[in-house]
């Protein structure tokens, strides 16, 4: 197997986020369109993202305090670590310090409830003895998700673009002020003003 060097982990860092705001962005446009389900459903798969961009950075920690088990912690990425959505719920709501109030409660996800919330939005299914429909999913559920993916590019600020070495600079903080700048003015443009933006 070959092996993974610091800039394949960077590209892996700075792929994760571009995907999540790519995904953010389609949210919000699904959103003006009135497609709630699919907009809520975009959102999650966006919050995913961000979450496995936290899990890669919290393993180029891991690389840079252990460099002999480098082999060891690129094993864990190319396994299951990256895939699991449900720990990569976890990891977003975690590593945003549960600053993200729109986001359910860590016992929550860690019970399957945004996994359940993307099924619902995505997919027709039998619940208990009804019909489940993704387009019982509200404007407001799917306002919620889309605003608690703004609040976390928020709070992840600048990691995506810190390498491995996680060191921030002026050009990785310009960086990630020039892609929430976006991301703001996506929400603004398709969901209107965020009134709570700065009251958390």
């Amino acid at each position: 197997m070959s092996r993974v060097n610091d800039s394949v982990l960077a590209e892996l860092k700075i792929g994760c986020f571009r995907n999540a705001l790519r995904l953010f962005k389609d949210a919000c446009i699904l959103f003006r369109g009135g497609s709630f389900s699919s907009a809520c459903a975009l959102a999650i798969l966006s919050y995913e993202e961000l979450g496995k961009l936290l899990i890669v950075d919290h393993i180029c920690d891991d690389i840079c305090l252990n460099p002999q088990s480098r082999d060891d912690f690129i094993g864990w990425l190319r396994g299951e670590l990256l895939t699991d959505h449900r720990r990569k719920q976890l990891y977003a709501h975690i590593d945003t310090l549960e600053l993200v109030k729109e986001m359910p409660s860590v016992d929550s996800i860690g019970a399957g409830s945004l996994n359940q919330l993307k099924q619902r939005a995505l997919y027709v299914a039998m619940e208990g003895s009804k019909v489940g429909l993704p387009d019982r999913i509200t404007a407001d559920q799917a306002k919620r998700m889309i605003r608690g993916v703004l609040r976390t590019i928020e709070e992840v600020g600048d990691v995506a673009y810190t390498g491995v070495d996680g060191y921030s600079s002026e050009k990785s903080e310009w960086q990630a002020e020039r892609s929430l700048s976006e991301a703001r003015d996506h929400f603004e443009t398709y969901l209107g003003k965020d009134v709570t933006q700065g009251d958390r």
